[in-house]
Parts: C-alpha cells; sequence; structure tokens
C-alpha cells in the first residue's frame, strides 16, 4: 500500500498489481506512467484535490474521501468501479468539467455530487436509487464554451441543472429520476421531440419529485414530462407536449 499525505507529480512509473492500493491527501499529476491492475484500488482522501487523468491514466478500482470537491485534470477511465464518496458514503463533489468519465464496473454515489461541464460529457446511472446521488449538469456557454449540454439519457437520483449554457433531452430517449429536479435562474432546458418519436422526463413518481423553476429559468417541453409531486414555477415554462402532475 502507498500512502502520500503531500503532492505528487510523476513523471516515472508506478505500478499498483493485483489488489495493490494507493491513497493520496494531496493532488497527483502524471507524465509518466500508470500502470494499475483492473482490481488495485486508488483513493483520492484529501480535502480539495485534483486528480489524475487523460489517454495515458486508466484507474483499476477508483474511490474519492475525504472532504472538498475533487476536480479531475482529463479524461477519467475507471477499468473497475468508481465509488463518489468511499465506503463511508463521504459527501464529495468530483468535477468532470469538459471531462468524460468512463467507468467499467459499478458506479456509486451515495451522498456525493458529480458535476458535468462539457457538451457530451454526462454521465446517468443504472438506477434511480440514493446510490446514484446528485447529478449536476452546469455548463457556460459564456465566451462559445459550451453551446449546449446533452443530458445524458438513462436514470439519476437527484438531477440539478446550473449556469447559461443550455440543456437538452434528446429527441426519443428517456430521463428518469428518483428525487426531485432543479432549474436555477440561468438556467434553459428543451425536451426536444420530432414527429413520429417520444421523449420522456420522468420525475420521481407515486408523490414523489418536485420540479423546480427558479426565477429567469426557462423550460422548453415537446415531449412527455411526468413530475411525481409538484410542479413549482417562478420561471417560465412552454409546454407543446403534455404534462402530467402526480403521476
Amino acid at each position: 500500500t502507498l500512502d502520500f499525505n503531500g503532492d505528487v507529480g510523476n513523471s516515472g512509473t508506478i505500478q499498483l498489481a493485483g489488489t495493490g492500493a494507493a491513497t493520496f491527501a494531496g493532488s497527483f499529476t502524471t507524465s509518466g506512467t500508470l500502470n494499475l491492475a483492473s482490481g488495485s484500488n486508488w483513493t483520492y482522501d484529501g480535502a480539495a484535490q485534483n486528480m489524475a487523468g487523460g489517454g495515458s491514466v486508466t484507474y483499476g478500482n477508483l474511490f474519492t474521501a475525504g472532504s472538498g470537491t475533487k476536480t479531475a485534470q482529463g479524461i477519467m477511465t475507471v477499468a473497475g468501479n468508481f465509488d463518489n464518496g468511499g465506503t463511508g458514503n463521504a459527501a464529495i463533489t468530483t468535477d468532470m468539467g469538459l471531462y468524460d468519465l468512463s467507468v467499467t464496473g459499478t458506479r456509486d454515489n451515495t451522498n456525493g455530487t458529480l458535476q458535468f461541464g462539457g457538451a457530451t460529457n454526462g454521465l446517468a446511472f443504472a438506477d434511480t436509487s440514493v446510490t446514484a446521488g446528485t447529478v449536476v449538469y452546469n455548463g457556460v456557454f459564456a465566451g462559445g464554451t459550451v453551446d449546449s449540454q446533452q443530458v445524458a439519457a438513462g436514470s439519476y437520483h437527484l438531477l440539478q441543472f446550473a449556469n447559461d449554457a443550455p440543456k437538452v433531452i434528446l429527441t426519443n430517449t428517456t430521463v428518469s429520476t428518483g428525487s426531485d429536479v432543479s432549474l436555477s435562474g440561468t438556467v434553459a432546458l428543451r425536451i426536444l421531440q420530432n414527429a413520429g418519436n417520444t421523449t420522456i422526463f420522468n420525475i420521481g413518481g407515486n408523490g414523489i419529485g418536485t420540479l423546480t423553476l427558479a426565477s429567469s429559468s426557462t423550460l422548453l417541453n415537446e415531449g412527455a414530462l411526468n413530475i411525481g409531486g409538484d410542479l413549482d414555477i417562478a420561471g417560465a415554462l412552454t409546454n407543446n407536449g403534455t404534462v402530467t402532475v402526480g403521476y
């Protein structure tokens, strides 16, 4: 087991064989080689930390713990399992920015938050349970950084939208949540549906799941918007499809 309490920069080779483990309390950067077995365990357990990423980095099992925000420095590829918050289910925020997060094994985001700021780098989960945690689409349009953000089809627990890059649920897809959905004041969300296709946005169900539109937010619905709980509108809703409240 390797245990580092300070920042680490690697220009050589780090190898974790079998179920070998490495823990980092500071930031980790690499221009060298990481040979990490798919069963190895790599943990970022400090406060605010940068996490190494990019084409040369493939983690085995990846854990975050400690506190604060963990910030990806490149594409994050996980050959094993990913647990944001670790076995203690710490309330960790992992900020992917514009980078993709690819996980071959299981994903656990219990008590955690995943932030995605890119056009197509969002990540959904297998179901809407609490293990999916909170997912925030927070792309910024300023300067043309992100023209729009596609909401990944699939399941979420708590889904939130922030910042001014327009958010889009693509035609002929289904997005489902197990809890509330909120649009902050600068958000524009469009549920896109073309003729002959069906686009479904399910928020909670059986009386659970509130959709909140903050002042100055906008929602354009062209598909089927199903809300399990309440619809709380301080912004603007334009409905060209169907809206069902209390489904």
